[in-house]
């Protein structure tokens, strides 16, 4: 796949030194021109679909929509957290794809890959280390794994695959925008490491958000009857999270937009 990759652009880079050593007529520049944007955007799709997308996202080889286990699986993962976070009276609220889920159907949706959740730090030292410790034990009990230094839950669901949850960390921070101080939350994640597609991630809804969008965090119910935690302005915080995406209700893969892979039912 790479070689193929270099030599289209080798290719596309060697047309274009040749319309510019050479002078066509207008039209046939034109058409050079788009065969080239046209080349370039393909190149462009392939390189995401192929490497960047299943690199950096966890689940993008998976099925477009849940099967009952996994759907289950992740319910339980939600439902039992949500449970051992109100228990032990903690700050946090749903994010990313489940605050969305909450917002379209009320639950998980059947196209989401796992549980997402943020929950504010404790400034004692202390309290962190203590909070980390009965969360273990309490998610035990629940049959639900905690692992990464508490940033991720894991359950194995009735077909025998594992399903997740990221359970993110936030800190209170203040930054100088337009010369005004604004209180955020940023994100406290030892996975995440400075690069450029951290930095897209950021541009794109994964950074700084302001502290008055999420704190304090209101009381919603879910179609189970559970009572979940969401941003205090959660329709802005799904804005922010999912600018060009957040009015479409459809799976985020590529491959979920072909005919042949809806659900049967």
């Amino acid at each position: 796949m790479k070689s193929w990759l270099n030599l289209e652009i080798a290719q596309t880079l060697q047309e274009t030194r040749e319309d510019m050593l050479s002078c066509k007529p207008r039209g046939r520049t034109k058409a050079s021109l788009i065969k080239k944007i046209l080349i370039g955007s393909f190149i462009f799709l392939a390189f995401m679909h192929i490497y960047a997308f299943p690199k950096f996202t966890q689940s993008y080889g998976d099925p477009c929509y849940l099967n009952k286990a996994k759907f289950n699986a992740l319910t339980h993962i939600l439902h039992s957290t949500v449970a051992v976070l109100q228990k032990r009276n903690e700050t946090y609220w749903l994010d990313y794809g489940s605050l969305m889920g909450f917002y379209r159907a009320r639950g998980v949706m059947r196209y989401d890959s796992d549980i997402d959740m943020g929950r504010l730090i404790h400034s004692d030292p202390e309290k962190e280390k203590h909070f980390y410790k009965v969360f273990v034990e309490d998610m035990k009990k629940h049959h639900v794994d905690v692992i990464k230094n508490g940033t991720m839950l894991r359950r194995r669901a009735e077909d025998g695959d594992y399903v997740f949850g990221d359970l993110m960390v936030w800190r209170r921070s203040t930054i100088t925008q337009d010369d005004k101080k604004i209180s955020v939350l940023t994100r406290r994640d030892p996975k995440w490491k400075e690069s450029m597609m951290l930095k897209v991630a950021k541009s794109m809804g994964a950074g700084d958000i302001p502290e008055k969008w999420v704190l304090p965090p209101r009381p919603q119910v879910l179609s189970s009857g559970q009572i979940v935690h969401v941003p205090r302005n959660y329709e802005r915080v799904i804005r922010f999270r999912y600018p060009f995406s957040w009015r479409i209700p459809f799976p985020y893969k590529w491959k979920c937009w072909l005919p042949w892979n809806y659900p049967e039912s």
